[in-house]
Parts: structure tokens; C-alpha cells; sequence
């Protein structure tokens, strides 16, 4: 049976890392995902995980894990967006590199095996094959970092015009030909384009981690996404895939908090992710 987590960008801004654990904890999940956000002095203040972490940090971090009793499966961020690995220039591709070896770091320091890493960015005036071949150099880059530390690195299917069918993902992965990197397969994202339950068994055992989130084709746009079981995932198939690729691993939400009330979300996702679990 997969395990249940909670990204720790599902929280309430204003929430302190400690709390959340704790939150998490008496929530019910079985780990938490930490999400590596800017450097900017609230972040910094709630402890949570900034690109900018201390070692002591990170310690402190580890101590939250295992005082709550709750596991960190992974590290995200969405810091790749603006240190695209795929950029021209040169500078970019580097901080985002640096920023995935942070997110490495984070991850072996708290117990975390795996990064979730967001490997391009395609606009109008992007090379597609150079952007391609780009993001291949600095993913090797990554990889190789990542060897012998315990932590896999996961390339992420994000809105980003990039590898937008299951078989040019496998491909992108399966060409770098690397020990450390596998797929984190995001079920809600492949709405647009496609169906979760197919993706996975064209990845199958490339698949490191599972994001889940719900989205409502119908609405077709950056909206259309919406708590767990309020949207148009067939979630009995998907649950049906993973247990066709013999995936057991993290299953972990990432929606965003709720307007009012925000910490509710905590909750609700905790139950919905549940029922899922028992389908």
C-alpha cells in the first residue's frame, strides 16, 4: 500500500515548519514533503526551507522530523521557474544547479531520498532541442551530485511545454541513462493532456514518487484545480496503475491552502488521501 504526505507549501503561509509537522502529525499523514522556497526574511523567520539553509538549520529541520515522528520523504521547490536548467544563459543554468544541490543536501540532512526537480521551461522563443539538450547537461550535472548520497533525483511533468506525452518522458529519462534519476509523476498535471493511469504504465518503473492534486478539465486553465476527489482524476484507475507497476511509495498532496480557514486544508486532504488509499 502507498504511504500519504503532505507538501509543507499545502500549509498556511503564516505557519510556523514546527507547526505543520505537528499539524501533519496529528493529521494522520505518514510523512511530509518539504517545498525549498526564496530566501526572503518570513520564510526565514516560520524555519522553513529557504534555498539560503544553514547546516544548523537543516539539524533543527531533522530534529522537527524526529520529534513529531513524522517522516520527510522529499524536497520540491518551484525556484527551477526562475533558475530554469534549460536557459540560455549560462548564469541561470548554474543557480539552478546550485538550488538543486541545496535541495540534495536538504534532503540527505532530514532523511529525505528524493529532490523533485522541474527540468525546462519552453515559451515562444525557445529552441525546443536546444532547451532539450540543455536540460539533459545540467539534469547529468545534478545526478551526478546526487551519487552516492542516498537521494534520487525526480524529474517532474509541470505545465511547462515540455515532455508533454508519457513516451517523450520516458525517453528524456531514459536517454540521460543515470543511476540517480527517475520520474516524479504528478497525477493532476497530466489533466490537460492526457490520463494519469496511462502515463504510469508507460513509466512504470521509472516512477521515484507520486504528487497528487485534482483538476477539473472543464475549466481547462490554472482554476481548473481543486481539492482532492472535486475534480476529474479517475482516481480508481490511478490507484489500479500504481498497483500494476508495483509502486508502494509516497503519494503526496500538493494543493494549495483554503482561503479561509486555511489550515483546514490539513485536514480535509488528510481524509480525502485516505479514501484514496483504500481504493
Amino acid at each position: 500500500m502507498v504511504t500519504i504526505g503532505l507538501n509543507t507549501g499545502c500549509a498556511p503561509t503564516d505557519m510556523p515548519l514546527a507547526t505543520i509537522f505537528t499539524r501533519a502529525k496529528a493529521a494522520g499523514y505518514d510523512h511530509l514533503e518539504l517545498d525549498m522556497v526564496a530566501a526572503t526574511p518570513q520564510a526565514q523567520a516560520l524555519g522553513l526551507l529557504t534555498e539560503a539553509v544553514s547546516d544548523a538549520a537543516l539539524a533543527q529541520m531533522a530534529a522537527l522530523s524526529r520529534d513529531a515522528g513524522l517522516a520527510v520523504s522529499s524536497v520540491s521547490t518551484g525556484l527551477h521557474w526562475q533558475a530554469v536548467l534549460s536557459s540560455p544563459d549560462a548564469a541561470v543554468r548554474a543557480r539552478g544547479i546550485a538550488v538543486a544541490k541545496r535541495m540534495i543536501d536538504a534532503a540527505q540532512a532530514v532523511g529525505g531520498d528524493t529532490v523533485l526537480i522541474v527540468p525546462a521551461v519552453i515559451d515562444a522563443a525557445t529552441d525546443y532541442q536546444a532547451a532539450y539538450d540543455r536540460a539533459q547537461a545540467s539534469l547529468t550535472a545534478i545526478g551526478d551530485y546526487a551519487s552516492g548520497t542516498g537521494v534520487a533525483v525526480g524529474v517532474e511533468n509541470v505545465w511547462n511545454n515540455f515532455l508533454m506525452t508519457p513516451l517523450a518522458m520516458r525517453r528524456f529519462i531514459t536517454e540521460l541513462n543515470h543511476p540517480a534519476i527517475g520520474a516524479y509523476f504528478d497525477v493532476g498535471n497530466v489533466l490537460q493532456c492526457g490520463f494519469p493511469e496511462q502515463w504510469l504504465h508507460v513509466l512504470a518503473e521509472l516512477v521515484l514518487k507520486v504528487h497528487v492534486k485534482d483538476f477539473r478539465t472543464s475549466i481547462g486553465n490554472i482554476q481548473g484545480f481543486v481539492p482532492l476527489l472535486a475534480g476529474d482524476v479517475n482516481w480508481p484507475a490511478v490507484m489500479a496503475a500504481l498497483r500494476d507497476i508495483g509502486y508502494t511509495g509516497a503519494v503526496t498532496a500538493e494543493v494549495p491552502p483554503y482561503r479561509y480557514c486555511a489550515d483546514q486544508a490539513i485536514d480535509d486532504t488528510a481524509n480525502a488521501l485516505r479514501r484514496i488509499q483504500a481504493l
